[in-house]
């Protein structure tokens, strides 16, 4: 039999790939590059990628934690289950309410649990201080990792869907925003959230970028990583999934979403059921119950925890944002209007769709009576996109106007100059002030842990036996166990004015329902120390104040060492307040006070 010869088709002239001409990222007219052509090159990927690991482990080192809900609810029922059984317990988590799931803090545990064993194999001779504090950094750096990755995901599917100008706006944005700084590794639901929705957009972008190729897998990965942003984290983030549902609904199979759906929250949904069910050891659905709590109660109320202006976030906007906030707020009308502006990577559809959401989550938190700034870091990603549209829409519009200029370009790149430089130099003047103004409470209590109680190495000092490090009205700057350098050293409360509900120890387990606690913010007595039963006091004095000054009374206590916290109330401008010029300048200008640690004279030599 004769062999079946295969034809040469190698010296057929390839088929012509069809180019849409269209305005490029400054104006200029050239052929469009095929859908899934990446917008970013490698290079510029490559240090996109340094930029964004640099500020988010520099974030996991100096990062400040500005809400006490951060501390206590999830930092604390992580000590208590990496440390096998130290921890308070918030009402949250006690099996009567069970507001809270121990799925996401299991994770970080987790996390938690791997540092500490690596720690104590390579540093044998560091007291247990020591270990604690990597445990905390370690999750800490964990997250930044995390959220790196997705945002240069979230950045490479953005260049490619709009463009390689509106991805490296982004990139910037996204790098240098105090906001995301702040928001890539805090140990809250809401980051959590940020970081899983902000990979479920890249996802969905990429399914969109392959016109159809491959997408089941990015389609599969964008459900999933929904699912996990409301129950394994937030549920209230689930109104950010409406619009990529939409657009799916139009583009993708309906019985394959409704069974990627089912399958990847059904998954979800049972593995937090049955990792709270050992906790609680009873039936929790805890995305449901927050929800009941915060939505449908009629007896309870978010409103119990403070009242917040309407133009709250439009304030915090800007003092995290500047002017990319500024920029983001017309981004999705802009990015609806792109096909007008040259620009048609991306049809109108799909541009609005992934600027959306930054309008729909806007409008529901201002009009809800309790906000706070964390509240607004599902849509921090979104921000940096609808900004970068915005500005780079002006560009173009620009380009239009002047392109009869000879030194036109050199004009677009002014702009450009005249947009990220203030942008950069008020982003990096607002980290630096927050660690400068506000940063005494972790270097306080580092230095208790390491430096004062000796890392927890000597088992007789300062004395033998249980050792009370208390607090009264700073409560809520308290770091978390993880800062107390063993078992032996307890966190105490003192009576101060503050007439809320605090924590109290967890008891031998998380399933038994403890005594004394109340879903309405009621003061609970129980909570209080003697203050004479303090070894340790953390305070700090201000100006007129109306409860005792312990660092003043020389009789009792001795002041060990003491660290500038900014008194914003009594510093004058507003500015130097939210931004850092310089030790001369803010150190000078602003109000300060004294961040002590003090001993008990009378309990201890």
């Amino acid at each position: 039999m004769q062999r079946r010869r295969h034809k040469d088709t190698s010296a057929k002239t390839p088929a012509k790939t069809k180019h849409v001409h269209v305005a490029n990222d400054d104006g200029k007219y050239k052929a469009k590059e095929p859908r899934g052509a990446t917008g970013l090159s490698k290079l510029e990927l490559v240090l996109i990628c340094c930029a964004v690991f640099a500020s988010t482990l520099y974030s996991a080192g100096t990062c400040t934690i500005a809400d006490c809900d951060e501390s206590m609810n999830y930092w604390e029922p992580t000590h208590f289950l990496t440390s096998g059984g130290r921890g308070l317990q918030t009402w949250e988590y006690s099996g009567k309410y069970a507001l809270r799931s121990y799925a996401y803090i299991g994770l970080h545990a987790v996390v938690g649990r791997a540092a500490s064993f690596v720690s104590h194999i390579i540093f044998t001779g560091a007291g247990e201080g020591f270990h604690e504090l990597v445990m905390f950094f370690s999750i800490r750096g964990f997250l930044g990792i995390i959220c790196g990755i997705v945002e240069v995901a979230f950045i490479t599917q953005v260049s490619r869907v709009f463009g390689r100008a509106v991805g490296a706006a982004t990139a910037v944005f996204c790098v240098f925003s105090p906001a995301l700084h702040i928001s890539s590794t805090a140990f809250l639901p809401s980051s959590f959230s940020m970081i899983c929705i902000m990979c479920a957009y890249a996802a969905w972008l990429a399914t969109e970028n392959r016109n159809g190729s491959g997408t089941s897998l990015w389609t599969f990965i964008c459900i999933s990583m929904f699912s996990f942003a409301v129950i394994l984290g937030w549920p209230f983030a689930a109104v950010l999934a409406v619009p990529v549902a939409f657009r799916m609904l139009v583009t993708q199979s309906f019985f394959k979403l409704i069974l990627c759906s089912v399958f990847a929250f059904g998954v979800t949904l049972g593995v937090v059921v049955a990792v709270d069910f050992h906790f609680y050891h009873k039936l929790v659905i805890a995305p449901l119950n927050i929800l009941l709590y915060n939505v449908f109660s009629k007896s309870t109320s978010s409103e119990l925890y403070g009242v917040e202006p309407v133009y709250f976030y439009l304030f915090n906007g800007c003092l995290n944002f500047n002017v990319a906030f500024l920029l983001a707020l017309p981004g999705p009308f802009i990015a609806a209007l792109l096909p007008l502006l040259g620009t048609r990577r991306a049809s109108q559809f799909v541009s609005v769709v992934a600027t959306i959401p930054l309008w729909i989550w806007l409008a529901i938190m201002t009009v809800q009576p309790h906000k706070e700034e964390r509240f607004l870091s599902v849509v921090y990603p979104f921000v940096c996109l609808c900004g970068s549209i915005t500005l780079v829409a002006i560009a173009k519009v620009l380009r239009s106007i002047i392109r009869h200029v000879t030194s036109s370009s050199i004009l677009i790149s002014m702009y450009y100059i005249m947009v990220f430089v203030p942008f950069v130099l008020l982003s990096v003047s607002r980290i630096i002030n927050l660690h400068n103004s506000y940063g005494a409470p972790m270097e306080l209590y580092k230095y208790l842990s390491l430096e004062e109680l000796k890392g927890g190495r000597d088992m007789t000092y300062p004395i033998s036996g249980d050792v009370n490090i208390c607090v009264g009205k700073e409560w809520y700057r308290f770091y978390s166990n993880f800062f107390l350098p063993g078992d032996r050293f307890h966190i105490r409360f003192v009576k101060s004015n503050f007439t809320g509900q605090l924590p109290q120890p967890y008891g031998a387990n998380t399933w038994d329902i403890p005594d004394h606690m109340n879903d309405l913010n009621l003061e609970e007595p129980t909570r209080y120390t003697p203050l004479t039963q303090c070894h340790y006091l953390v305070d700090m004095t201000f100006p007129g104040q109306s409860e005792p000054d312990y660092a003043g009374d020389a009789e009792n206590w001795k002041v060990v060492k003491q660290w500038l916290f900014l008194d914003a109330p009594h510093s004058p401008n507003p500015l130097l307040r939210s931004f850092w010029v310089s030790w001369s300048i803010n150190g000078i200008k602003n109000s300060w006070n004294q961040y002590s640690l003090l001993k008990n004279k009378n309990l201890l030599p």
